[in-house]
């Protein structure tokens, strides 16, 4: 397996951006741990926002918190795409080092990734410090991000504490 991880790894310096994001497509159905540096690698470097996000969808294929640190870094990407792929990426992980990078994502000026990152939150088994996060998203101007924090709470069986029945409270 080893040898198809180098030959995909070799194909993500094609300057063709169609064969890049094949071969980090590719890399990650691998399921190879030797690949993730190579796609780690794609993440950071790629010119190419496409690339990138589709970097970060593959990392989250591995479940494998170590990846977390260099996901940081496109927390603050210029592209909205990628920042929403790295919060989704992130809710697949599910380890407790995501909450400030999911965190940050809540404030994100994009309301679309605001809504992916409290999605995110959502499918986490009771991360400490999630639901004050998400309960101060549902104060979020966009109806959309009030309703992904609304239904992450609920998959985390947090809707009903006394602060958010004082919230709802005429």
């Amino acid at each position: 397996m080893m040898f198809a991880v180098e030959a995909r790894a070799d194909e993500l310096t094609s300057p063709d951006v169609h064969d890049r994001l094949r071969a980090v497509r590719r890399l990650g159905q691998l399921g190879d741990p030797a690949a993730i540096q190579p796609i780690l690698h794609a993440l950071a470097e790629d010119l190419d926002s496409g690339v990138r996000g589709e970097a970060a969808i593959q990392l989250g294929r591995f479940h494998d918190p170590a990846v977390i640190p260099a996901l940081s870094q496109g927390v603050d990407h210029r592209s909205s795409k990628v920042r929403r792929r790295i919060a989704n990426v992130l809710g697949a992980i599910q380890d407790p080092q995501a909450l400030p990078l999911l965190s940050r994502l809540l404030k994100d000026a994009v309301s679309s990734v605001r809504v992916e990152a409290a999605q995110s939150l959502g499918r986490f088994e009771k991360i400490p410090g999630a639901v004050p996060v998400l309960q101060e998203a549902l104060k979020d101007p966009r109806p959309a991000v009030r309703r992904a924090a609304r239904q992450a709470l609920e998959a985390l069986g947090e809707l009903d504490t006394p602060r958010l029945k004082k919230r709802r409270a005429p």
